[in-house]
C-alpha cells in the first residue's frame, strides 16, 4: 500500500503540478493571463503535443513499449527539469501577488472527484477498447504490432484488421497510458478504469468552468447554472446508449472523447479570448495552433485537420472583422 500511495502521489504531481508550472511559465512569457486554470490547461495541451512528437519515431519504427517508455522518460526528465528551474525563476514574482485561488482549486478538486467517482461506478462503454490496447502493449511489450482483440500479430492480420490497428497507431493516445503502466507497474485495467478518471476529469472541469467565466464574466449565478446544464446534458449518457465520443462518464480516457469534449472546446475558447490581441500575440497564437494540432492528432485520427479548420476559420473571421471596422472608420473620417 505504501508503494501504491507513492505511485499515486507521483502521478498526481505529473498530472497536475508540472503541467501547471509549465503553463505558468508560458503564460508569463506570452503575457496572456494569470489564472491557474489557464496555466493548467495550456500546460496539458503543451505536454500532449510534446508527447506526440516524442513517440512518433518509435511508433513509425514499431519499437517495443519498453524502449518507447525509456525514450519518453528521458525527454520527460529534461522537460521536468526545465519546468522546475523556470518556475523557480518566477517564484519571486509569485510572492508579490496576493491573489488567493485556493477556494477555486478546492471547487475544481471536489467537482472533479465527484464526477470521477460517478465514472468509476458506471459500466464502461463497450465500444471503447483502450483497456485492451494498453494491456496488449504492456503484456506483449509492443506498440501497435498486435491486435488487442484477437491477439494476432500484424503479419497475421487481414487487410481490414490491419486498417483497424492502423487507426490506433494514427491516434496513439493509448501509448501515453501504456507508458504510465510500464513505469508504475499498475495493472492496466485498474489504471484505466479507476485511476485515469481522477486524473482526467479536472481537465474537463477546468475547460467548462473557463467557458462559464468567459460567457458570464462575474455573474456567479449564471456560471453555476451553465455548469449544471452542461454536466446535466453529459449525464444523459448514463441514461442512454451514447456513442463513445460523447460518453464522458463511460470512457473519459478515450482519445476521441478527450478531443471533442476537451481539446476542441478549449481551443475555441482560447481563440475567442485572443480575438482582441491576436496581432500583439501573433507568435503565441501560431505556437498555440501548432500545439493544439499535435495534441489533437494524439487523441483523434483526424484531429489535426479539425483544429486546422477551426484555426483558419477563426483567422478569416478576425481578418474580416478588422477589415470591416477599419473600412467603416475611414468612411466616417
Amino acid at each position: 500500500y505504501i508503494f501504491m500511495m507513492i505511485k499515486l502521489v507521483i502521478l498526481l504531481v505529473v498530472a497536475f503540478v508540472l503541467p501547471t508550472f509549465l503553463g505558468k511559465i508560458i503564460t508569463e512569457i506570452a503575457g496572456i493571463g494569470n489564472e491557474y486554470k489557464t496555466s493548467y490547461l495550456l500546460g496539458i495541451i503543451t505536454f500532449l503535443a510534446l508527447f506526440y512528437l516524442w513517440i512518433q519515431p518509435d511508433v513509425k519504427n514499431m519499437q517495443s513499449l519498453s524502449d518507447t517508455a525509456h525514450h519518453v522518460m528521458k525527454c520527460f526528465e529534461v522537460l521536468a527539469a526545465v519546468t522546475i528551474v523556470g518556475f523557480l525563476v518566477l517564484v519571486n514574482k509569485y510572492k508579490k501577488k496576493k491573489h488567493v485561488i485556493w477556494k477555486e482549486i478546492l471547487i475544481v478538486c471536489v467537482v472533479s472527484f465527484l464526477l470521477a467517482g460517478v465514472s468509476v461506478c458506471v459500466k464502461p462503454n463497450v465500444a471503447d477498447y483502450t483497456k485492451e490496447m494498453v494491456n496488449t502493449m504492456y503484456m506483449q511489450d509492443t506498440l501497435f504490432n498486435v491486435d488487442p482483440l484477437t491477439g494476432k500479430e500484424l503479419a497475421d492480420l487481414d487487410a481490414e484488421e490491419q486498417d483497424y490497428l492502423q487507426e490506433f497507431a494514427e491516434s496513439p493516445f493509448s501509448v501515453l497510458y501504456a507508458v504510465m503502466v510500464f513505469q508504475t507497474k499498475i495493472i492496466p485495467a485498474k489504471l484505466v478504469s479507476i485511476i485515469l478518471p481522477f486524473l482526467i476529469f479536472p481537465f474537463y472541469v477546468c475547460i467548462y468552468l473557463s467557458w462559464g467565466e468567459y460567457l458570464f464574466q462575474t455573474d456567479k449565478g449564471k456560471q453555476i447554472f451553465f455548469e449544471i446544464v452542461v454536466w446535466g446534458l453529459l449525464v444523459m449518457g448514463l441514461l442512454q446508449k451514447w456513442d463513445k465520443i460523447f460518453d464522458i462518464f463511460g470512457n473519459p480516457w478515450n482519445g476521441e472523447t478527450l478531443f471533442f469534449l476537451g481539446i476542441l472546446p478549449y481551443s475555441v475558447l482560447t481563440f475567442l479570448k485572443m480575438e482582441d490581441c491576436i496581432v500583439e500575440k501573433k507568435y503565441f497564437c501560431v505556437l498555440f495552433i501548432i500545439a493544439n494540432c499535435f495534441s489533437a492528432k494524439l487523441m483523434y485520427q483526424y484531429g489535426i485537420f479539425v483544429e486546422l479548420f477551426v484555426s483558419i476559420v477563426f483567422l478569416i473571421i478576425v481578418f474580416l472583422r478588422r477589415w470591416y471596422h477599419n473600412g467603416n472608420s475611414y468612411t466616417t473620417a
